[in-house]
């Protein structure tokens, strides 16, 4: 064999081992992140998100009250889920919740549920796709979920044309909320609350792989992964909600843990920042809160700030 055919040999081999490694990664990468998962519903404090997430409970509420489970499609043909819990009194006030990274539906949000319920709020949460009740063989961390909120809106306001709507979303929920604050919204969409939304989902990868993962190279092994979702899966993780944002014609109230070391703190002013000078924008700080945390670090200041935000915009 020849010198030349020696080294063509070698540079095959090379690209077989890069193609069979592109692969495994992505492969493992996508299962293991973005697949659904059964893991089991709770309506108490447990959560499959970060361990340092310290959420509030209110167990005794939720099992005291009987959601209805409504469904939508999507533009996939995915059959979605929600559990909608009705005002005591008839109103036109509802509030959707978007629950973050394997987050539980009713155990993210059960305390504020109760609260924005004794407020007089109709109630959806939502089950992301692939997650819980809804169909899917796995999700996207936002740009689909994003199509979805806005189905769920369009839903909302078919069922009662006067609806006035808070969306209010935490961490993977809360980018979701963002990325749809820059779509052309109905105006029953009246104001948006986010906790501890991430901006970019790239950027998002790349920081969980290299600080919470402790992967040498994160931001090669990503580049891998976006182009194995991409081809396998069209996934695409450059939408972000700065781009979002600079369209957003909604009130946003933003909220961050100054410990979060999930999303890093400085998403909030990335988000805040984005958002036009013209259109009303809180952001509220809570020092060493861990990720999903503010509610649980100072429940007194934390629904003070929610619901002054939400009243300036719902009556």
């Amino acid at each position: 064999m020849q010198v030349w055919q020696i080294i063509l040999l070698v540079l095959a081999i090379i690209i077989v081992l890069f193609i069979i490694l592109f692969l495994i990664v992505g492969h493992v990468f996508f299962k293991g992140s973005l697949c659904r998962k059964e893991i089991k519903e709770t309506s108490d404090s447990d959560t499959n998100l970060d361990k340092t997430v310290k959420l509030l409970s209110d167990k005794e509420f939720s099992d005291s009250k009987k959601y209805e489970e409504v469904f939508i499609i999507s533009n996939d043909g995915l059959k979605l889920a929600a559990y909608f819990l009705r005002s005591k009194d008839k109103n036109h006030k509802y509030v959707i919740f978007l629950h973050g990274y394997f987050g539980t539906v009713l155990g993210e949000w059960s305390t504020l549920i109760h609260e924005y319920y004794d407020a007089g709020f109709n109630i959806y949460s939502i089950h992301e796709r692939a997650n819980w009740d809804s169909e899917g063989k796995y999700f996207t961390m936002g740009p689909k979920e994003k199509e979805d909120l806005l189905l769920w809106i369009n839903y909302v306001v078919k069922q009662d044309a006067q609806a006035q709507i808070l969306v209010f979303g935490h961490s993977m929920g809360a980018h979701i909320a963002l990325l749809a604050m820059g779509e052309n919204l109905p105006s029953n969409v009246k104001c948006c609350i986010a906790d501890c939304g991430y901006a970019s989902l790239d950027d998002q990868f790349i920081q969980t792989a290299k600080n919470l993962m402790h992967l040498k190279g994160a931001k090669f092994l990503i580049r891998m992964v976006e182009v194995y979702c991409h081809i396998f899966h069209h996934m695409h993780f450059n939408e972000t909600t700065v781009k979002a944002l600079k369209r957003c014609k909604t009130p946003v109230c933003l909220i961050h843990g100054t410990g979060d070391k999930f999303v890093p703190y400085y998403n909030l002013d990335l988000n805040y920042n984005a958002i036009p000078k013209d259109i009303y924008k809180e952001k509220h700080s809570f020092k060493d809160a861990a990720h999903c945390s503010s509610e649980s670090q100072d429940p007194t200041r934390f629904y003070k700030i929610v619901f002054d935000f939400t009243k300036k915009y719902i009556k």
